[in-house]
């Protein structure tokens, strides 16, 4: 099954529009991407060049006179849309966001110290909705410098 990727925009606009339809009276979005890049020199060789992105979101919710916000790095779509619903219906607004997520990944906290090859994980609509466990994705091996 192919993973579909909305762009920058998207992701916010069904941020917004799913904390609105579900209650909120307003809503704002940030998003940042950043990408680099890593050289490992030892002993006067080029050792690891290692390459990374980050992704990150952040939701602030407005819902009558009260404001709450929270931040996420990547998730599934139909995840982001069942936690803002479960926290819009639970009235905690976009603070309960993060005691959502909080309690999905309490057991993976723990774990992921023991784990030094895991490189994300992924919430998906499952680990929300039916307590389904977070999808441990693991590195790549690291490519070795040419010299």
């Amino acid at each position: 099954m192919a993973t579909f990727k909305l762009n920058d925009k998207d992701i916010m606009n069904l941020l917004i529009d799913t904390a609105i339809s579900q209650g909120a009276t307003d809503a704002d979005c940030i998003l940042s991407r950043s990408r680099g890049v890593s050289l490992t020199r030892r002993l006067g060789k080029d050792e690891t060049i290692e390459r990374y992105e980050d992704f990150d979101t952040g939701l602030r919710v407005f819902i009558g006179n009260k404001i709450a916000s929270v931040s996420t790095n990547e998730n599934s779509i139909s995840a982001l849309k069942e936690v803002a619903k479960k926290a819009i219906s639970l009235k905690t607004g976009a603070r309960g966001l993060r005691s959502i997520i909080e309690n999905v990944l309490m057991d993976t906290m723990f774990e992921l110290p023991s784990e030094p090859d895991i490189n994300e994980v992924v919430v998906n609509e499952d680990v929300i909705t039916k307590g389904s466990k977070p999808i441990l994705v693991h590195a790549k091996k690291k490519k070795q410098a040419s010299t």
